[in-house]
């Protein structure tokens, strides 16, 4: 964070993650807000809904987003068209930009794009420029996501695949929560293989419980990364405190 000092900058969550860089919540916490303060003055913080921060606004614009909940951005008119897209108005502090499409799957990238709609705007504003609206609606109708964020495969009536890197809880809740809204009333098969040791440590209650959105789970063995094994930490945590209603199997190396 050090060496950046942007124009107008998005923090989309603070939620307890990499604790094993960061050591505590609260050391976490307090590099997104050193990271904030190094916006330059006149700029903007594009802040999601709900996340709390110290910041100083004296000299430069806090806004607020979400998807669907209020703040200075958001989406309204939410419609789930044909083949899993998304049709939605974004609104703007001053405006609106009706009729978005957005070319991926997930009510999640709606809240996204919202986001980078803000930065744009935030952008405009600090060059005296107006934004285009017919390529803002370009862009997100043409855009086509990033490898492994809710990338699809496969997408036929009879069956789905898709790949995705979410390797926090909430991003988990969020990904199946999603998939839930699109594929409504279909079976919905997760492959899991938790991501570090120490944050299977920190969380395995928090991936039990959000796994077991779903309908059926395969929980591989930990992809450790760049850690050692600790002692008693295994995908065997998540599995036990995992709800008795989902089917569920440890997959193990042979």
């Amino acid at each position: 964070f050090l060496r950046l000092h942007p124009d107008v900058a998005v923090i989309t969550a603070a939620d307890a993650d990499h604790l094993d860089i960061y050591g505590t919540v609260e050391a976490m916490v307090e590099a997104f807000e050193q990271f904030a303060s190094q916006i330059k003055e006149g700029g903007a913080l594009i802040l999601k809904q709900g996340v709390e921060l110290k910041f100083d606004s004296s000299t430069r614009k806090l806004y607020r987003y979400s998807c669907d909940k209020g703040g200075d951005f958001h989406a309204e008119n939410i419609r789930l068209i044909e083949g899993g897209h998304y049709l939605y108005d974004i609104v703007l502090p001053d405006d609106r930009i009706e009729d978005c499409e957005l070319g991926i799957l997930g009510r999640v990238h709606i809240e996204n794009s919202v986001a980078a709609v803000a930065m744009l705007w935030c952008a405009a504003r600090i060059e005296g420029k107006s934004l285009d609206y017919d390529k803002i609606r370009e862009a997100l109708r043409n855009f086509e996501g990033v490898k492994r964020r809710m990338e699809v495969y496969l997408n036929t009536p009879e069956q789905v695949y898709i790949d995705d890197y979410a390797h926090h809880p909430e991003e988990i809740r969020q990904s199946i929560l999603s998939l839930r809204e699109v594929f409504e009333g279909r079976k919905i098969t997760t492959i899991f293989q938790p991501h570090l040791y120490s944050r299977t440590n920190d969380f395995y209650c928090e991936f039990a419980e959000v796994l077991s959105l779903a309908d059926e789970v395969y929980l591989t063995e930990i992809y450790p990364a760049r850690e050692l094994p600790m002692p008693g930490v295994t995908s065997q945590l998540i599995y036990d405190a995992m709800s008795d209603g989902v089917k569920k199997q440890l997959v193990e190396k042979n």
